[in-house]
């Protein structure tokens, strides 16, 4: 009687088997087969991500660019006080935000406004204001923000290296 019952259970289980593996051989396939999709997936969201780098830096290079006054017109350019205060105002920015902006000190903005008549410039400072001229105070704003950013930045990089500095002669 145990010899029937072994032989049954053993039957049992090999059906069993044989069905469960009919079952999972479709989830296996699908399996396989999302397995396959979630990499070429991947695949495109990194190559979409290169992409997106790629034509952020060529914008920030366009920028760059537009920001930078051809030459002859450079040349041509002619500044007053009267004209940068009106920039300034123009655009709703201070004194230090406007050489900020430009890449000057504020004491230069303060000389230039306060001077009265031409102002004779360098040609990479003409150059700078040429291209102030030609925004609004959105884009102004924009800039000075990510000018601030960059300095909280670079402020952010000497002090970790101060820092690693210290513990290191500490050592």
């Amino acid at each position: 009687m145990a010899t029937i019952a072994k032989l049954m259970n053993k039957e049992i289980r090999r059906l069993a088997k044989s069905e469960a593996r009919a079952l999972v051989a479709g989830i296996k396939k699908d399996t396989v087969r999302l397995k396959k999709d979630n990499a070429e997936l991947k695949r495109r969201v990194a190559e979409l991500e290169r992409e997106n780098r790629r034509l952020a830096r060529a914008e920030e290079r366009r920028r760059k660019e537009d920001t930078q006054a051809p030459p002859e017109k450079v040349q041509k350019a002619r500044f007053s006080s009267k004209g940068i205060r009106s920039l300034r105002k123009k655009l709703g920015l201070s004194q230090d935000q406007f050489a900020k902006l430009v890449g000057v000190s504020s004491v230069s903005i303060y000389n230039w406004e306060s001077k009265g008549g031409a102002l004779k410039l360098r040609a990479s400072t003409a150059a700078k204001l040429l291209a102030v001229r030609g925004i609004g105070s959105k884009e102004a704003r924009d800039r000075l923000s990510k000018i601030d950013a960059a300095a909280r930045a670079r402020a952010g990089k000497k002090r970790r290296a101060r820092s690693r500095n210290r513990k290191k002669s500490k050592r």
